[in-house]
C-alpha cells in the first residue's frame, strides 16, 4: 500500500507541475528519498506512464497515461450528454462539456437546441483556459501554487476584455472559488459570452458544463443563467458519484 500511494503521490507531483520535473524536484515536491523517487521512476518509465520531458533530466507524464486519461474523459460523454441536453434546453443556448489538458480547455461534447443564433464550438477544439469561463473554473479547482507555476509571465491577450496578468487571474479564481461559477463576458471573442461550472465524481477528477451565447442573449439573464448552470452542475456531479460538499 505505501509503494502505491508513492507512486500516485509522484504522479500526481508530475501531472500537477506544468512542465517536466527532475528526480530532485521530484523528491523535494513529493517528501521522498531520490533514491525511492528514483526505483519508482524506472518502473513508471518501463510501463510508459513516465518519460523522458523537454529539459535535461526532466520527466513528464508518459503516453501510457495519456490514453487511460482520454478514454476516463470520453467515458465522460454518454453520462453527461443528457445534462447538456437538458442545460441546452433550459437556456436555449449551446452547452459544452470540456476538460482541462494543461492551460488549454478541450471541448468533449456539446448539445445545441434549435436553429437560431448560436456560439457552437467544433469538439474536439481547444481554448486558451485563462481566457475561457470553462477553463476558468477548472483552473480554480487547482492548488493555487500549481496555477502559478503554470502560468507564463504574461498571459495571451484574445479580446481588450482578456486577463492577461496573472496576478490579476489569480484574483479572478479565488472569487470563482467563492462563488462557485466562472463568466467569460467577450474575454475569448467579441460578441460572446459564457459561464461555467464544474462537474466533479467520486475521485474528484473535474470538467466543466458550460454554455455560451451570443453577448446580446447574456445581458440581463446571468442570474437566472447562473442558477441553472450551478443545479446542472450539482445534479451531474451526483450522477458521477460525487457525495456532496459535506459527504451526504
Amino acid at each position: 500500500m505505501q509503494s502505491v500511494i508513492r507512486t500516485v503521490d509522484i504522479l500526481r507531483a508530475i501531472g500537477n507541475a506544468g512542465e517536466a520535473l527532475t528526480l530532485s524536484e521530484l523528491a523535494e515536491r513529493t517528501g521522498l528519498p531520490r533514491s525511492t523517487v528514483h526505483r519508482i521512476v524506472q518502473t513508471l518509465q518501463s510501463v510508459h506512464f513516465v518519460a523522458k520531458g523537454a529539459r535535461v533530466g526532466g520527466l513528464r507524464l508518459g503516453p501510457e497515461f495519456d490514453r487511460l486519461a482520454a478514454s476516463s474523459r470520453h467515458a465522460l460523454i454518454p453520462t453527461m450528454r443528457p445534462f447538456l441536453e437538458n442545460l441546452a434546453q433550459e437556456t436555449s443556448e449551446g452547452a459544452s462539456l470540456t476538460v482541462l489538458e494543461g492551460l488549454n480547455v478541450r471541448f468533449l461534447d456539446q448539445a445545441i437546441v434549435g436553429q437560431g443564433l448560436r456560439a457552437i464550438t467544433l469538439v474536439g477544439s481547444t481554448f486558451p483556459a485563462h481566457c475561457t469561463a470553462n477553463g476558468k473554473i477548472l483552473l480554480a479547482a487547482l492548488p493555487r501554487a500549481v496555477v502559478r507555476r503554470m502560468l507564463p509571465k504574461q498571459l495571451e491577450t484574445r479580446t481588450s476584455r482578456t486577463i492577461t496578468d496573472p496576478e490579476c487571474l489569480m484574483d479572478e479564481l479565488d472569487r470563482i472559488t467563492t462563488e462557485g461559477v466562472a463568466y467569460d463576458r467577450e474575454e475569448h471573442h467579441v460578441g460572446i459570452s459564457a459561464i461555467a461550472a464544474f462537474v466533479v465524481d467520486d475521485a474528484n477528477n473535474y470538467a466543466a458544463i458550460s454554455v455560451a451565447m451570443p453577448t446580446a442573449h447574456f445581458e440581463n439573464r446571468e442570474e437566472f443563467l447562473t442558477k441553472i448552470v450551478r443545479r446542472t452542475a450539482n445534479h451531474a456531479s451526483l450522477a458521477l458519484g460525487w457525495k456532496g460538499s459535506n459527504g451526504t
